[in-house]
Formats: structure tokens, sequence, C-alpha cells
């Protein structure tokens, strides 16, 4: 007998056909070369925090966004944050340089931002090979250059006995002069009052945010017999914008021309005083130059 045929298995049913992934878009040559070129990031003032004084070869703001387009940040102040002052070369002492070098921060030329930028990272301002690019810190390159100061200034006073010459004060303000007035001129009736003489950073002063010189002298005096040798710096200012009240402010620094050339500009007292108006702040100027000149 044959054996009985085999029941034929059902068919199976076929899976849906899978969906085709849409092609991919080919990018052009050229956008691919410009993604190359957007990829990469100069971070190279990341960590700085930099304050501007004086003018630069570009705005203030100018140079705060490009300081921030490397990655560093910007401040109006010279807090414990900063890590440098950005000043023109040649520049002379300012209120913000004299805070800076307080404070041990590094004062920099325009110069070291580009070459900061050129590297590709934030140089190290201290170091030896960098030292064209940076004004100083800790007071390095002040108190060299207040020597060279010196040594010229003691020669003068060699010479004349007397004499008047150049100092590094607080004092170079930071909005337009205005034209100079006589400061020795004769003040009849007006005496200057006795006021507090606060010592300089000394909390409790009058505000006086900016200002005008008015006036200024340095005075040398040299006696090589006992060995003498003082200056006093005298500098008046007009505050701005004008106050009704200690609006003029008599700033002083003396002390010895030796200390000056091993301290730096740290060395020595100063102290300001403040006054009301112009011609009481005049009295108070000649008073004081009349008896360190006498």
């Amino acid at each position: 007998k044959q054996a009985p045929a085999k029941k034929q298995a059902p068919a199976k049913k076929q899976a849906p056909a899978k969906k085709q992934a849409p092609a991919k878009k080919k990018v052009p040559p050229k956008a691919m070369t410009a993604k190359k070129k957007a990829a990469p990031k100069n971070k190279a003032l990341k960590g700085g925090k930099f304050v501007i004084s004086g003018a630069l070869s570009m705005s203030k703001s100018a140079m705060n966004q490009k300081i921030a387009q490397f990655g560093g940040t910007s401040a109006a102040t010279v807090n414990s944050a900063v890590t440098h002052l950005i000043v023109p070369a040649g520049a002379a002492m300012t209120n913000k340089m004299m805070d800076a070098s307080q404070k041990n921060k590094f004062i920099v030329f325009e110069e070291f931002i580009d070459a900061c930028i050129e590297a590709g990272s934030l140089l190290d301002a201290g170091d030896p090979s960098n030292s064209s690019l940076v004004m100083g810190s800790n007071s390095t390159a002040k108190v060299n250059n207040e020597a060279l100061l010196l040594k010229k200034a003691k020669q003068e006073a060699k010479d004349l006995g007397f004499g008047v010459g150049a100092i590094s004060t607080p004092a170079k303000p930071s909005g337009p002069q205005q034209e100079r007035i006589d400061i020795m001129a004769q003040t009849p009736g007006v005496t200057a009052p006795k006021v507090p003489a606060f010592k300089l950073y000394a909390g409790g002063q009058p505000n006086f945010p900016d200002y005008n010189i008015v006036g200024n002298v340095v005075l040398q005096v040299t006696n090589i017999g006992n060995n003498n040798n003082k200056y006093y710096a005298l500098e008046l200012h007009e505050r701005v914008p004008p106050a009704p009240s200690n609006g003029f402010r008599l700033f002083t620094h003396y002390g010895r021309t030796d200390d000056l050339a091993t301290k730096g500009h740290d060395s020595g007292m100063k102290e300001c005083r403040y006054y009301d108006s112009l011609e009481i702040a005049m009295a108070a100027y000649q008073k004081i130059y009349r008896e360190k000149n006498s």
C-alpha cells in the first residue's frame, strides 16, 4: 500500500517590505571646508580678567570685545579677581596703575594681548622673555624707572642746591585737562583753615571719582654735608564732576629720596586734604610750598 500523502504546511505570510531610509544629502565640499575652519576656537585669554587704563589703539569697548572673543573677561576697576591692567606704551602713572601695583597685578601693554592670541594661550607676564610686553608687577619695573629719574634729579640737586624734577605721583586724571591757572597767584584775605589730613586710600574721605590737575610741583632739597636729601610733591586737584563742598583736594607726597630709590613709589608719606573752594585750596598749596621752599 502507498503511504498517505503528507499535508503541505500552510504558506508563511510575507513580512511587509521595510521602508527605505531617505537618502542622505551630500554636503558640498565648500560647506565641509567651512565647518572645518570654524571648529577650532582660540581661547588664548581664558583665565585672564583685564582692566583698561588710558587711550589704546582701539576704543575701550572694542578692546573689551576682543578680550571676550578670545575667552577673557573685563572689569571696570582693579578688584581682587583682575589679573592684568592694560596700558598704552609710555603711559604716565594713573590711579588704576597705582592700584594695580599695590594689589600686585600685572601691568601690560596692548601688544601683550596680541602676543597671547598669536601663541594661542595666556602668556606668563612674569616670564623675563615677555618683559617687552609688560610694564611691571609688584612695582619692579616702576622702581627701576624711578631709580633712573632719581639719579638724574640727584645730579640736578647737587648742581643747583635745589631742584624741581619729575616724580611718580598717584595723579594723572582720566578726564580732559583744563587750562592751567597761576597756582601761585595772590589770594588776598584768604587763609587756609586747618583740615584733616587723610592717608592715601584711608576710609572716610570725601567722594572724589575723577579730577583735573590744577597745579603740581616737586621740590627736592639736598644738603650733602648732613646727608639730607628729601623730596616734597604737591598736587592740587579739582573734582570732576564739581561739588559744592570738598570739591578741591591737595595731595602731598614726601620722604627721603634714598627710600624712593630702594622702596619705590610706595615709600614716603602720602596725604590728602580737602577744601570747598579753589581760593582756599590755592592758599593751602602756597602755604606748604613756601614752607618747604624756605
